[in-house]
């Protein structure tokens, strides 16, 4: 912008936050990439105690390398080593093709066959001793016999004196099935499995040592910095998975990010006794979350019945608590959110990283409707679990198209929403309305992992009129994000909260708050 609306102090503000949230992003990608490390290298490791295992019991590279029926130590060395090239092939392939996903049933895989073949070994070559040539060993004479023999009397005359070959038996370097473990192959043996518990005490040590600095935002209603309640588990978590640009959809997790969702709408609406709810209620969730529920009705966390019932609450109407900033010509904020706002889609790319996204891929290809929002603002509008989850009217006008879009179920937190995993294709509900001036607002529900589902309510159909702050729908369990694409010429986004978003830092903004003004023309 050519000159600020904003003072000095708010600048520096910021600054400041901006600051804060690059260096959060920088020291999570530290932290996940040497948690990262050590898992490889564990799983690395467990990959060598299963090749030592197996090139132990079972020869059959013998032939590759040349040496068909043969057992001795430099064979079963390099049927060893072949076996180790072909576990770690198995775990790059497996984890290219399945993602983390395939890299787990993998690690499972190798270390359940580690344990039950360490287990047979036990069973059957334990239970008899080894049998191991003898080395010879030259014979030693006692030095006071030596010193009182005559000169030139053989040792061989003093044969009380020598030490028997066969007490000292030499145990071969590298041995195959049916025979004791080498020598070798028991050091290597005991060094992975050293090395794979040591990597796995470091990646725990490091996970549960590691702090995720707080998310800082602006809020706006204070014009102060404020922070963003997230218990650590869910911070460490976000971090794992978004740190890294496209690492996510790189490693399929995705897979998981539905499996998690399905999850969720399973467990969150199942029935909670009364006796569980201060655990699962309020310790899990209100607390966690500094949640007030005096805004909300009720406002007795006893009175909900399941997880979901306490995500969807209703506001208490009876106080104002986001009261309508009511004005004929007003645009304001449709939900509780984490809000940024730019003048069109290529000026969001200092939010939304990469190309990801054109306005087509957001309406899923809805051309005349594209044709007409390309060049508008777009509001992103971020919620977070502690949030009030019902979305309202943005605008007033008259509901043109109603469209339910499939997509994936990535998270939506500043991470992944910069992390160039196509977080806003998510599963999404778009619901068009055309205000009196003429011009077309799309108001894009947009899901997240754990938020499956996304309800209109009943009102909500292709003619109806809407109200500034009616309430448009809601969305179930989970973190979300409501986008809004704008006509050129439809609306005016207030000029502080476009300003704070170019830093880029989220401004926290109330329903039903005005956040810009309608054109009237």
């Amino acid at each position: 912008m050519s000159s600020s609306v904003l003072n000095p102090a708010v600048q520096a503000a910021l600054a400041g936050i901006a600051s804060h949230n690059s260096s959060r992003m920088d020291s999570s990608r530290v932290m996940s990439a040497f948690i990262y490390l050590f898992v490889a290298l564990g799983m690395l490791s467990m990959s060598g105690v299963l090749a030592l295992l197996l090139g132990w019991q079972w020869l059959p590279f013998r032939i590759l390398l040349r040496r068909r029926g043969r057992t001795d130590p430099s064979t079963v060395m390099w049927n060893t080593v072949v076996w180790l090239v072909v576990l770690v092939a198995i775990v790059f392939i497996v984890a290219s093709a399945a993602g983390l996903p395939g890299w787990f049933i993998v690690s499972v895989v190798y270390f359940f066959g580690c344990v039950g073949m360490m287990i047979w070994a036990g069973v059957i070559h334990c239970k008899t001793p080894p049998k191991y040539a003898a080395v010879p060993v030259l014979p030693v004479e006692d030095p006071a016999e030596a010193a009182a023999k005559p000169p030139g009397a053989p040792i061989s005359a003093f044969t009380s004196t020598m030490v028997a070959p066969s007490r000292y038996p030499q145990r071969p370097t590298w041995t195959a099935s049916r025979q004791h473990m080498g020598r070798h192959q028991l050091s290597s043996l005991l060094l992975c499995v050293m090395s794979t518990s040591l990597c796995t005490i470091i990646t725990v040590i490091l996970f549960y040592a590691w702090r995720v600095p707080d998310y800082q935002l602006w809020q706006g209603s204070q014009n102060i910095m404020t922070v963003e309640a997230l218990p650590q588990l869910n911070a460490k978590t976000l971090a794992l998975m978004y740190s890294w640009d496209q690492f996510a959809t790189n490693i399929r997790l995705g897979i998981y990010a539905k499996w998690y969702t399905n999850y969720c709408g399973s467990e969150y609406t199942k029935y909670i006794s009364p006796s569980d709810r201060p655990r699962k209620l309020y310790n899990d969730f209100i607390k966690a979350y500094s949640i007030n529920m005096a805004m909300f009705s009720p406002a007795d966390y006893m009175k909900y019945n399941s997880t979901n019932e306490l995500f969807t609450r209703k506001l208490n109407l009876s106080i104002p608590w986001r009261p309508i900033d009511y004005d004929a010509g007003n645009f304001v904020s449709p939900c509780d959110c984490r809000v940024l706002a730019y003048p069109n889609l290529p000026t969001a790319k200092i939010w939304i990283k990469g190309d990801s996204y054109s306005v087509s891929d957001l309406l899923d290809g809805e051309a005349a409707l594209t044709a007409k929002l390309s060049g508008g603002y777009i509001v992103i509008g971020r919620l977070s679990l502690q949030d009030y989850h019902r979305i309202n009217v943005p605008v007033e006008g008259n509901i043109t198209l109603i469209k339910t879009i499939s997509g994936s179920y990535w998270g939506v937190s500043p991470e992944a929403a910069r992390s160039e995993n196509k977080v806003f294709l998510n599963l999404r509900t778009v619901v068009v309305i055309q205000t009196p001036g003429g011009h077309s607002v799309a108001v894009i529900f947009v899901g997240a992992t754990c938020v499956a589902s996304i309800v209109l309510n009943s009102w909500v159909v292709v003619g109806a009129t809407t109200t500034l702050g009616q309430e448009l729908g809601y969305m179930q369990y989970g973190g979300s994000t409501m986008i809004m694409l704008t006509e050129p010429g439809a609306v005016e986004v207030d000029p502080a909260l476009r300003e704070i978003s170019t830093y880029p830092v989220e401004t926290y903004t109330h329903i039903n708050s005005a956040i810009g003004n309608c054109t009237s023309g």
